[in-house]
């Protein structure tokens, strides 16, 4: 009895981090207001499984190319917000934008003439895998 009453009280000392209740709490709009000022919170906001259409919008412009990139590895993440990332000047937001599974055939295509030499080789291969 006395294990678990010591248990108990351990467990109501240990405080998630905000970037943990970011990436798992189902009223992610709240975080967000909240998250102004800090990339990693907004950055575990793109992440989250019950991200909405809204909050991608929002993300997909975010001045942290880190909040872009998660974004843009979501798999929820809508096909025209990829559509805009697609045009990001960060090479690794749209590498993880041809990475993700919605993103359709025409950016793949698009993303063959890409300047970067990584985006370029993984649409090939993206390419011949959705064919």
């Amino acid at each position: 009895m006395q294990i678990k009453a010591s248990l108990e009280s351990k467990a109501l000392q240990i405080k998630p981090s905000d970037e943990y209740l970011a990436k798992h709490t189902k009223k992610i709009s709240l975080l967000f207001d909240l998250s102004k000022k800090r990339w990693k919170i907004r950055q575990s906001i793109a992440q989250n499984n019950s991200c909405n259409y809204n909050l991608f919008k929002k993300l997909c412009k975010d001045r942290s190319v880190n909040v872009r990139r998660k974004t843009a590895s979501n798999d929820r993440c809508p096909v025209d917000i990829l559509q805009k990332l697609s045009n990001d000047s960060d090479c690794y937001v749209r590498y993880n934008v041809a990475y993700n599974p919605n993103c359709p055939i025409e950016i793949i295509e698009k993303f063959l003439n890409d300047s970067n030499c990584f985006v370029r080789s993984f649409a090939v291969w993206k390419r011949t895998e959705k064919i």
